[in-house]
């Protein structure tokens, strides 16, 4: 009789951050139980299992039965545990201290729970990286799983199949198993049957070694499916490896190790599975957001870095902050630096307003645990650099309350109004750009139904969210999202023609990069920042010069004050129709902000035109944002939606509320006018 082909499985567990727990609690009934509890009745399978994220923790919380049937399976040998960078980020977007330090922070967790320490490691999202070997090497990890086409596209030895293989990075060498992406895209959408003779035709030839990595989310968590269908496929599965007749006998990594067969050394370019692609960084330049909240990512990164090395070195000095806080401020960061809310897929990714709420909360609160631990949250501080990679400095006014990042090449806007007491960027909007699934919005017809993150069948998933097979037409913008832009608007402008970002600017180039005039630091009480731009305004028989003066006030308490100045530098009359645009979210769901104008309370998903606006008010799950503007201006205000594919289906997602104050302006030559708005957040 032939002998069996040998077969690794590997089952990774992950559930989404931030779930109630209700939906942890389903999550467990109808996925993971079922899937540890078929590993338990049959004890002749082998099997190694990846607990990612806080999973571990939510079994110590919830379930602690899983703990045991774990620690059962690992007993008799039956199961190896396997590592993971502990939040799931692409290792190739977060620095390598910090892929290292996750690394070693799941090993570590799983070693202290179930008395072993993994010495493989699951690579997150399937994303390769030259610097992957020295990562995990680093945290003490032998092994990790790539897809065969990566290996098969460089022409690796034994055709990059079967067996197990070898890569290093300066020296850091570590193991390959080329992961069946044929077997692991059968999984539950084709009968039991067929995966044997898959197996049988993988065997034919002679004995070899076979890794299949399976999705645990794949058995009774996928959306729009019956989960007891998919458990009991798993469970057919699993008992059909146990038949005298099965093609394949399951080994574990480490046997699979000894075992081989070695097909050599490959060295493998940046590689990704066909829905992420390479470049990963490539979403970084298409999404303005993903890059911003990449790049503060980095500086938070950073921070967290100063206090570890103070940590160290107050070993010697006796001088050191509390190391309790540099572990709540890595969790922070490890946290934030989870793959959801930086590229763009299957799922919503940087579309999810709740996947960029809580990056942002995150690192937020890293941030403020680092700088108080370090001593420096009290100072007002202001910076000039570039932040986000672009050759333009923007300008960081940081003080105890909030940090504020002007940015000149983005129409001198802001870019990040971060509020520290409530962990939250009140800028945390999104650009509409068009993607390839998007249709002619003319054919599109009109929205049916609305559906909440309440309602969603899927566990976790876009919030505020309207879901419909017609959707209405939709808005592309020109340029990214931010605060404080300013507009020259004709009369021909309308709210509508804002909304969709059809307008014609009656300006030249108030929307390009101003010109930093100063910064300066007033004792500890407040910053501020000047920005300046030369513009030319459309008028009948030709353009008026005019400079547009910009200066935002930052004080201690995290009050922002903007003056705008327009000075008519031509000798002619200037008559326009200034506009001064605002995009704003408090937080992830529409359906928990309101505005508030003269005692009247708006949903934020409606759109008005309003007379003589001085104050307002934006109110949100956990604080409110006090608006005043001087002169009282004209109003307009309508949600920011964008369109994406998720799950299949085409969503439309509310993202803030856009605000276009406006005044308007008539001047002789060489005359000014000011405008003043002002943010206070309150709680």
């Amino acid at each position: 009789m032939k002998e069996p082909i040998l077969l690794n499985l590997i089952i990774h567990l992950y559930r989404e951050p931030a779930l109630s727990r209700a939906e942890r609690n389903r999550a467990w009934n109808e996925c993971f139980a079922p899937l540890i509890g078929a590993l338990h009745h049959n004890p002749d399978v082998k099997a190694s299992l990846v607990l990612a994220g806080e999973l571990v923790e939510d079994f110590q919380e919830l379930h602690p039965e899983g703990i045991d049937w774990i620690g059962d399976l690992i007993e008799r040998k039956q199961v190896e545990l396997v590592g993971t960078a502990w939040y799931e980020p692409i290792l190739s977007a977060i620095p390598e201290r910090d892929g290292t330090a996750q690394i070693l922070t799941h090993v570590t967790l799983l070693k202290k729970v179930f008395g072993v320490r993994p010495t493989g490691c699951w690579l997150p999202y399937g994303v390769w990286d030259p610097s992957v070997p020295r990562i995990m090497v680093k945290a003490g990890i032998e092994w990790t799983l790539v897809e065969d086409r990566f290996l098969v596209e460089v022409g690796a030895a034994g055709g990059g199949v079967y067996g197990v293989y070898r890569t290093e990075r300066e020296g850091f060498s570590l193991a390959l198993f080329p992961i069946d992406t044929q077997m692991r895209d059968m999984a539950a959408n084709v009968p039991v049957k067929d995966i044997f003779v898959h197996f049988r035709r993988r065997g034919q030839r002679e004995h070899r070694l076979l890794t299949v990595a399976l999705s645990a989310s794949t058995f009774g968590l996928r959306p729009k499916r019956n989960p007891r269908g998919d458990q009991t496929w798993f469970a057919t599965m699993v008992a059909g490896l146990t038949k005298a007749n099965s093609p394949v006998k399951t080994v574990l990594p480490s046997e699979a190790l000894k075992r081989g067969p070695y097909r050599g050394r490959v060295y493998l370019p940046s590689c990704a599975p066909r829905k992420i692609g390479v470049p990963w960084e490539r979403f970084l330049a298409r999404y303005d957001e993903a890059n911003r909240l990449h790049k503060k990512m980095l500086r938070v990164s950073r921070t967290t870095n100063r206090l570890e090395m103070a940590v160290r070195d107050g070993l010697v000095t006796g001088e050191r902050p509390d190391p309790n806080m540099l572990l709540q401020a890595h969790r922070y960061l490890h946290r934030a630096q989870t793959a959801d809310a930086y590229w763009h897929g299957d799922h919503a990714g940087i579309y999810d307003p709740a996947a960029r709420h809580r990056a942002w909360k995150d690192l937020l609160r890293a941030e403020r645990v680092a700088i108080e631990a370090l001593g420096t949250n009290l100072r007002l501080v202001v910076d000039t650099v570039d932040l986000d990679g672009d050759g333009v400095d923007e300008i960081s006014m940081r003080t105890p309350s909030a940090t504020v990042v002007v940015d000149p090449a983005r129409g001198g806007g802001i870019s990040e109004f971060s509020i520290y007491r409530t962990a939250q960027n009140l800028v945390n909007t999104m650009t509409r750009i068009p993607e390839s699934y998007h249709t002619d919005p003319a054919e599109a017809g009109q929205l049916d139904d609305i559906e909440h993150s309440a309602t969603e069948e899927k566990i976790g998933g876009p919030t505020g969210r309207y879901e419909s097979p017609k959707l209405p037409k939709f808005g592309r913008d020109r340029r990214p999202r931010v605060c404080f832009v300013e507009h020259m608007l004709g009369p021909e402008v309308t709210l509508a023609a804002m909304k969709s970002g059809e307008f014609s600017e009656g300006s030249r180039n108030v929307d390009e990069t101003w010109e930093l005039i100063s910064t300066e630091r007033h004792a500890d009480e407040a910053l501020s920042t000047i920005l300046a731009i030369d513009s030319w305004v459309a008028e009948k028989g030709g353009e008026r010069r005019v400079r547009l003066t910009k200066r935002y006030v930052l004080d201690a308490n995290g009050v922002l004050s903007t003056r705008l100045e327009v000075v008519n530098s031509s000798h002619e009359a200037l008559r326009t129709r200034l506009a001064v645009e605002l995009n704003l979210s408090l937080g992830p769901d529409p359906a928990q902000q309101s505005l508030v104008v003269r005692g009247q309370t708006i949903s934020l998903t409606d759109q008005n035109d309003m007379e003589k606006v001085d104050r307002m008010r934006i109110e949100g799950p956990l604080s409110s944002l006090d608006i005043e503007i001087q002169p009282a201006a004209r109003l307009w205000h309508f949600p920011v939606e964008t369109l994406h594919k998720h799950e299949r289906q085409k969503t439309l997602v509310v993202q803030g509320v856009c605000l276009v104050f406006q005044w308007p302006i008539e001047l002789w030559g060489k005359e000014k006018d000011r405008v003043y708005i002002t943010l206070n957040t309150v709680e």
